[in-house]
């Protein structure tokens, strides 16, 4: 486990940076759209990383239910107030209400859920103790 939170929290680091550098350098509605999929891998990552036994359709669950509904509380114009109180939690609550940005959380958050799944087989796969011989010496 505390090898899988160890990854989980350095992606969720280069994945922070890597939204960042969007964030301040990309341009277009793209752009907004990629920074948007890269907010749902973070908080797949994050929850993994706190829920590191959790199964994967629950943390993609958990990560959805979150962005949908910091999405959906930008509706209500509490995320707007909020940021003019305090200008850097525009990016975690955003402050406008979009029907794309669900579609753009719903793709990052599917992308790294299939990721981690494939790269989880993979390594449980590969550090998997060889099966036992048989009488005739041959595996099953």
């Amino acid at each position: 486990m505390l090898l899988r939170r160890t990854v989980l929290a350095a992606a969720a680091i280069v994945t922070i940076a890597t939204g960042l550098l969007n964030h301040y350098r990309g341009t277009g509605e793209l752009s907004g759209l990629l920074g948007d999929a890269l907010y749902a891998v973070m908080i797949y990552l994050l929850v993994a990383c706190v829920l590191p036994a959790a199964r994967r359709r629950t943390v993609l669950a958990g990560a959805l239910a979150f962005c949908t509904t910091i999405e959906v509380l930008q509706a209500t114009g509490i995320p707007r107030a909020l940021v003019e109180q305090f200008a850097p939690l525009h990016l975690v609550f955003g402050t406008t209400f979009a029907w794309l940005d669900l579609v753009a959380y719903a793709v990052g958050a599917f992308a790294v859920a299939v990721l981690d799944t494939v790269l989880t087989r993979s390594h449980a796969h590969a550090t998997a103790p060889p099966l036992p011989a048989t009488r005739s010496g041959h595996t099953p």
